[in-house]
């Protein structure tokens, strides 16, 4: 009896000779018919692979005996003129070839990834086996994409409840991550397009989406990065929108921090920046609801100032620099007294708040500048107030915030925070006040030897 035809069922029905190719054959083409594609054929491997499944129970990390088992038989096979290595190898020689088939055959033939395995092991492996013989899984096994055999390996660890196979597919996740940042962000701007490709998966989510836990505390963290792509591309960002600063909270509503509360005016920013650019390039701008916007959210920022103030009096103090100080150049301190807190979200606070309200300060120049008619702000304490603590708080002086975030960048290199993209806004921004040519200006544009990234002058002013 001859062997069965491995031709498209079309070509197996017309008794033509089918050229096999994936993922359509060309005699279907050339006639101008959808090619249905090729039957797939169950290999039954149970005998070969009994004694394995049995020892290994699909784990993917083999014992020190099974390594040593492994490795006297692939020896004592390797000797052998016509022997075939593969048929006495455990299971965890084709680790990667199941994982993905394992990933393929749960989510992409409809069943649920995390469903219980089935308690026939020969079943569920003969399933695999066919799958692995399908093109799209050979070619994503072939790919040897790091991130991918993560994933697989991961759904298998959560499948089969390997916490050591999860702990595998973690590191190798990681390795990978590790492998895209060298690629990325040495570029310079790759962390732009890590924000945006971040945006596009948080938005299509949506708000509810990251209510539990891990997921809220990932939206926490990633927030800072996108609001700050947002404020230096000056677009308005979708967490501006309300359910956004309301849902994830919803659940718990007293855990919503402080700081959370900042990064929701930051996000409201983010709109005024845009509506200012675009009130500009119109011929007769008009500039009165610029006016009660910024106003709006400047006793806004001055609000959350005296809340924090309220729930941390005593969280700032100065002290003086230590002997290995970054803060410093050819002719000294840059600084006598630099600025330390217990803890460090309330430095992160204070360097974003500075931040922020240098821009509010400069809008509302740009506003005045522009429209002399604007009446100048002269409700008591909207632009000044004195405070107790070492901090400026609220205050109109641009410099002089700017030079305060200057002597928080010591204690962000210490806690090994000052070279991520969560601080990059907040440096732009001071780099952008600080008189060109001055001691600070020129020490922060070339600190990227302390581990700071790249900073570029930031103002409202330039287009």
């Amino acid at each position: 009896m001859g062997a069965r035809s491995k031709g498209c069922r079309t070509c197996k029905t017309r008794r033509l000779k089918c050229d096999e190719q994936e993922p359509a054959c060309r005699r279907c083409q050339k006639a101008n018919l959808t090619c249905p594609g090729y039957e797939s054929i169950f290999v039954d491997e149970t005998a070969r692979v009994k004694q394995s499944a049995q020892q290994s129970e699909f784990m993917i990390v083999p014992s020190r005996k099974q390594r040593y088992h492994s490795h006297k038989i692939q020896s004592s096979h390797a000797s052998t003129k016509y022997g075939d290595p593969n048929a006495t190898l455990p299971l965890v020689a084709f680790k990667d070839k199941i994982v993905v088939a394992f990933l393929a055959t749960r989510m992409f033939e409809a069943r649920s990834p995390f469903r219980a395995c089935s308690s026939n092991n020969h079943d569920l492996l003969g399933q695999m086996v066919m799958c692995t013989d399908r093109w799209w899984v050979c070619k994503l096994i072939q790919s040897r994409q790091e991130s991918l055999h993560a994933l697989a390996l991961m759904y298998f660890g959560r499948a089969n409840h390997l916490k050591g196979v999860e702990t595998d597919a973690s590191k190798q996740y990681g390795q990978a991550l590790q492998k895209l940042r060298l690629l990325a962000f040495n570029m310079g701007d790759g962390w732009k397009s890590h924000a945006d490709g971040l945006a596009q998966l948080m938005e299509l989510r949506g708000p509810s989406r990251h209510k539990g836990c891990p997921e809220r505390s990932i939206f926490l963290e990633q927030r800072v990065v996108l609001v700050s792509r947002a404020i230096l591309f000056r677009r308005r960002t979708f967490l501006a929108r309300p359910e956004w600063k309301t849902v994830p909270w919803e659940d718990d509503p007293q855990s919503k921090l402080v700081l959370d509360f900042l990064l929701d005016i930051l996000c409201d920013f983010s709109g005024l920046l845009e509506d200012l650019d675009s009130e500009l390039a119109t011929k007769e701008p008009s500039y009165l609801d610029l006016q009660v916007k910024t106003e709006s959210l400047i006793k806004d920022l001055n609000a959350w100032w005296r809340q924090w103030l309220t729930n941390s009096p005593n969280a700032a103090r100065e002290v003086a620099p230590a002997r290995n100080t970054i803060m410093a150049d050819e002719e000294g301190l840059l600084y006598p007294t630099l600025l330390s807190f217990d803890d460090y979200w309330d430095a992160y606070s204070i360097i974003m708040y500075n931040a922020l309200r240098i821009l509010l300060l400069q809008v509302w120049q740009v506003l005045s500048d522009r429209s002399p008619t604007i009446k100048a702000l002269s409700e008591p304490g909207l632009l000044d107030e004195t405070n107790s603590t070492v901090l400026q708080g609220i205050s109109s002086d641009m410099v002089a915030l700017a030079h305060e975030n200057m002597r928080l960048l010591e204690y962000f290199h210490v806690h090994s925070w000052v070279g991520t993209a969560s601080v990059r806004y907040p440096l732009d921004v001071t780099y952008g006040c600080l008189p060109e040519g001055s001691r600070a200006a020129k020490w922060l544009g070339a600190s990227r030897k302390f581990g700071l990234p790249a900073v570029h002058r930031f103002r409202i002013a330039e287009g």
